[in-house]
């Protein structure tokens, strides 16, 4: 209902132009039966699109893929209606058998297919500029951190705060496994403060993979409830070793993570792990340089 009605008015646009005279006798204008069927198109397509986000345990936002269909009936629809009008007139002069149409129907295809990934893609960088500026001004701030509780809170309440998110915290990866050292966003000391996942989970992210949470995995963790329950886990992790892992919430609106945050979650991950990595071999050092001290002065004291 709700998709009916956000596809309301190209309906009645439709509509009006197929069954009375209103847009001739006022304006002038003969909408061609081709606009009109994209515009019953359009109202059908977002029925799709609400029943889709609705369907799901989280609702999520429809923008992309409205986005990219769009696109793709733009794209389409300027060949298609070429074929349909000027279809005898083209066979005419091609002179070409009929039944190499369909060699040329699937050459069509195949460049409409690879001109809308790039417009896609094109379109996409545009409306997410300012997603990938928050993640490059964070993966700054993450590998100029000073200390790894910095580093914590940066992968955690920062990020939270830039996306909106309802709730956010690390976990680090200690001997006895992945312990929360702070409150995160939406965490408090009530809270599990040990990320207790299953065997297979918990590899999953020792090797680097993000993982998403349902209720039961959740449940059984331990885990925040409600708005604030996390949806991703994602591991702060090189290949060689797994430093951290941030637990993400849905957004305060109640929307899932899209694919895109989802990729840039990922990257700070990364940038954590480098910062982790330069830390703790700046540790490692200071540690080197004073035993050496130390080795020197019972020498001279020798």
């Amino acid at each position: 209902m709700w998709g009916s009605l956000i596809g309301l008015p190209a309906f009645v646009i439709a509509d009006l132009s197929e069954y009375t005279t209103v847009f001739s006798s006022s304006w002038g204008i003969e909408l061609p039966e081709d606009i009109a069927g994209l515009l019953y198109l359009v109202n059908g397509i977002l029925s799709l699109f609400v029943f889709e986000a609705l369907r799901r345990p989280r609702v999520v936002n429809v923008a992309i893929p409205l986005r990219r269909v769009t696109i793709l009936a733009l794209m389409m629809s300027v060949p298609a209606v070429l074929l349909h009008h000027e279809a005898e007139r083209i066979q005419e002069l091609l002179d070409i058998p009929k039944s190499a149409w369909l060699l040329v129907g699937a050459l069509v295809v195949f460049l409409i297919g690879r001109l809308h990934e790039g417009a896609a893609e094109l379109v996409d960088d545009f409306f997410n500029r300012d997603l990938d500026r928050a993640e490059r001004q964070l993966g700054e701030e993450i590998l100029r951190a000073k200390d790894t509780a910095a580093i914590d809170r940066l992968l955690s309440q920062h990020v939270a705060r830039v996306l909106k998110l309802s709730s956010a915290t690390t976990f680090r990866h200690t001997e006895a496994g992945f312990r929360r050292l702070e409150n995160g966003l939406g965490w408090d000391d009530t809270a599990t403060r040990e990320l207790k996942l299953g065997n297979e989970d918990t590899a999953a992210l020792l090797k680097g993979s993000s993982l998403k949470l349902n209720d039961a995995a959740a449940g059984r963790a331990g885990l925040p409830l409600d708005i604030e329950m996390p949806i991703l886990a994602v591991p702060a992790a090189s290949r060689a070793h797994c430093y951290a892992v941030a637990l993400y919430g849905p957004h305060v609106s109640g929307t899932a993570i899209d694919r895109y945050e989802h990729d840039v979650l990922i990257s700070l991950g990364r940038h954590a792990a480098d910062a982790y990595a330069r830390l703790e071999a700046d540790q490692l050092r200071k540690e080197v340089a004073m035993l050496q001290m130390q080795i020197r002065e019972r020498g001279a004291l020798a």
